[in-house]
């Protein structure tokens, strides 16, 4: 079974690889797109920013709800690769949120310097910052991209995250 690269969990869609790869038009391919989202298989995490029309990045991460489907899609076994990880991390929070009905607004951050967290959740108090990192240990470099986040923010960082597989539980830094 051939991978269609463009429809990769955790990774921005790239509509150009997707028509190239299925032969389809760019409308059908984003009609297809947004079929998987309505009929609640995907979840589009559209791109942060404070100015919608400059977006830093404009293109949304594409996160498979049930990781099982996206793995049997792709014909793969095995173990979790870190995009699947981060979608299954991003799948539960946003399964839960929407069971509590918790009234909440999900994005992806990058920055053109190469910045970017993996889901940021958008609350009427301001926003929590989560980074998703499949690594057993966490050092307090791996936070370095939630640093200074609240600068570029439009409402208050209230939280930040590290979430991963290490069983200790850190305080890297208040907040």
């Amino acid at each position: 079974m051939q991978k269609m690269a463009s429809l990769l969990t955790g990774q921005l869609i790239n509509y150009s690889d997707l028509v190239r790869e299925a032969g389809v038009t760019a409308a059908t391919a984003q009609r297809f797109v947004n079929y998987l989202d309505m009929s609640y298989q995907t979840l589009q995490l559209q791109p942060w920013t404070r100015n919608k029309v400059k977006r830093l990045t404009k293109s949304a991460k594409l996160h498979y709800l049930d990781p099982g489907i996206q793995r049997a899609i792709i014909g793969k076994r095995g173990g979790m690769s870190g995009n699947e990880y981060e979608s299954a991390i991003v799948a539960e929070i946003f399964k839960q949120a929407r069971n509590l009905n918790f009234s909440c607004t999900f994005y992806h951050l990058r920055t053109v310097d190469g910045r970017e967290i993996d889901l940021l959740i958008e609350t009427e108090k301001g926003y929590i910052a989560i980074e998703i990192k499949m690594s057993g240990r966490i050092e307090r470099t791996d936070a370095r991209h939630i640093d200074g986040l609240s600068g570029i923010l439009d409402k208050p960082l209230v939280k930040s995250f590290i979430l991963s597989n290490d069983n200790a539980v850190k305080s890297l830094e208040e907040g």
